[in-house]
């Protein structure tokens, strides 16, 4: 069923989604009512997609504690916290139950403000941040700006907006009859940076207009005096804020945003908020430019100049103020409310829970090559095991083994016992230079119903040849080459065939594991050739062969290339 065709009551998941909105264990934080972006990221998709709302778990480092975060929910979709050790909560518990974490940004997590009222705080606590990001199995954020500083850091990121609920907007604005024009900031401590800048065209409007009021609105760490000037605390449940907001009977809202990284991150929700009441707004176009259209739906200002020349018009002109403040409500409700975007995240956590049977994987280590994007497949996982710090939205990367001298066996480790990395049902080894072609459980098909499908290889069917022609190739090293033939001479015949093993398919059952733990026992024994020693441990076994070749070249009639992989050279190569 196409999710995107549901009604908004329709909205729900299967998944058990836990919902946290709150950062805890941090001192004075009693109030467990959710703030405007805890409400906004967290509260509210996750109530109306049917998932579990906490304000506050203690951790605790136990099993117990673990399964009983497990038992409010499989995915655990949370605010960014960055408590001295959380992330290791946070890793621990989803490891022993499985369960996915999801960590929510509406802000930019490494860069702030210097001018921040808790600037020193944040930047102590950075390193923390970053933690929990890598941590996390998938990141949301409000803004494509966001996901760009998060992206090297964890490359898994959905960009899903802040949107309005218009339920709890539905509310009446007090008519006042005083003749005062009220402008309003509704604003954090965090925007005393743009003070500076703002400031003085408040001054300018309030001797022009003696019958202007300016009402600031959460900053109350800077007060600033005036007969015209007044300070709101707000409210602590953001649930309550609509019905506050329009008992201020705001006429005119302002928005400023200094640019900077930080602010750059900032999303639309000051505009949307006084859209809904109707309210027209003067925005700076940091943030605000990609959603208001000047002169319809609000007005951008670039300079002081253009800020007082925009509220000037709105304070001469009650029709204009009506008109764009409607046109204003009416592009929100057509374009910015949360219905539009539950889908995204419905999608988001029906791929999280998505049960995975086969698991595409390979190595990369030396720098020999670099991730290449594949095919998306239904029930498909891909993973690869690096030595650098690759990225890739699409491969799950994991620190790849270390232990031996050649780069060469701490790849091919992961290739021979992949099963001790991953649980899928099927397994599906790839070289780093190799590219699916289609879905791979194609290849799961072509396997039938023995335990493996190889290629067969094009050119040799004899590993006395084989051994020759890695010589020649400077490919391993010659007394190991030797040593290992001496060996299989005893006992081995010469042509007993040969398989091209730079992709195979394989089923992850205790006897095929047996079977290929055989295999990385010859060749940790003998050379790191891996085809050299196959047909020796697979003499007595049964599989499918691929047709074709890995490789397809239009002068060479056995290089006649396959349905399944495409070859490419690697990125260099070394004698291993």
């Amino acid at each position: 069923m196409n999710s995107t065709k549901k009604s908004q009551t329709n909205y729900r998941t299967d998944n058990h989604v836990l919902g946290i909105y709150t950062d805890w264990n941090r001192p004075n934080t009693d109030n467990q009512d959710p703030g405007a972006i805890g409400w906004y990221r967290i509260v509210n998709p996750i109530a109306k997609l049917g998932g579990k709302i906490v304000g506050k778990f203690v951790f605790k480092p136990t099993v117990e504690n673990a399964l009983e975060m497990k038992s409010m929910g499989d995915i655990w979709f949370s605010k960014l916290a960055d408590n001295e050790g959380i992330n290791l909560f946070y890793g621990t518990h989803k490891e022993v139950t499985g369960a996915k974490l999801v960590i929510d940004l509406d802000d930019d997590p490494i860069t702030v403000n210097k001018d921040h009222p808790e600037f020193e705080k944040l930047e102590a606590k950075k390193d923390m941040r970053i933690k929990m990001l890598k941590v996390a199995d998938h990141i949301v954020c409000s803004t494509e700006d966001i996901a760009q500083v998060v992206r090297p850091i964890n490359p898994y990121v959905t960009v899903i907006p802040n949107a309005i609920d218009t339920k709890i907007w539905d509310v009446k604005r007090k008519k006042r009859t005083d003749g005062k024009i009220r402008i309003g900031w509704m604003a954090s401590g965090s925007h005393l940076v743009e003070f500076p800048f703002i400031l003085p065209v408040l001054k300018e409007i309030t001797e022009k207009y003696p019958q202007v009021e300016v009402h600031f609105a959460g900053i109350v760490m800077e007060k600033i005096e005036g007969e015209q000037t007044f300070h709101h605390i707000g409210t602590k449940n953001y649930a309550d804020f609509p019905q506050w907001y329009a008992d201020l009977d705001i006429d005119i809202a302002i928005a400023p945003l200094i640019d900077s990284q930080f602010n750059r991150c900032k999303s639309n929700i000051k505009w949307m908020e006084a859209a809904m009441l109707e309210i027209p707004c003067v925005c700076s176009p940091t943030v605000y430019e990609s959603s208001v259209e000047h002169g319809k739906t609000g007005y951008i200002a670039k300079t002081t100049g253009q800020f007082v020349k925009h509220l000037s018009w709105l304070i001469e002109s009650e029709e204009l103020r009506k008109k764009i403040g409607k046109a204003a409500k009416k592009e929100v409700i057509e374009n910015w409310t949360i219905d539009k975007f539950l889908p995204q995240y419905q999608e988001l956590f029906e791929k999280l829970m998505e049960k995975k049977d086969i698991t595409v994987v390979t190595a990369i280590t030396g720098g020999k090559d670099t991730l290449r994007k594949q095919p998306e497949s239904k029930g498909v996982e891909y993973v690869a095991f690096v030595d650098n710090d690759q990225k890739n939205d699409q491969w799950k990367t994991l620190k790849a083994c270390d232990k031996f001298k050649r780069d060469v066996m701490n790849a091919k480790i992961h290739k021979i016992l992949t099963h001790k990395y991953v649980d899928t049902e099927f397994i599906v080894w790839i070289d780093g230079n190799l590219t699916l072609k289609t879905d791979p459980r194609r290849l799961v098909e072509a396997m039938g119903d023995k335990d493996f499908a190889f290629f067969k290889h094009p050119g040799r069917d004899c590993i006395y040849e084989e051994s020759d022609a890695c010589i020649g190739l400077g490919k391993g090293i010659p007394s190991e080459i030797g040593e290992q033939m001496k060996t299989y001479a005893q006992f081995f015949p010469e042509h007993a065939g040969l398989c091209e093993l730079t992709a195979f398919v394989r089923r992850n059952t205790p006897r095929v594991n047996a079977l290929f733990e055989s295999w990385w026992a010859e060749i940790c024994r003998h050379s790191n050739r891996d085809q050299l020693s196959f047909p020796v441990v697979f003499k007595d076994e049964e599989w499918a062969t691929l047709k074709g070749s890995i490789a397809e070249h239009k002068g060479h009639p056995q290089l006649v290339g396959n349905e399944y992989v495409t070859y490419s050279n690697h990125n260099h190569y070394e004698n291993q």
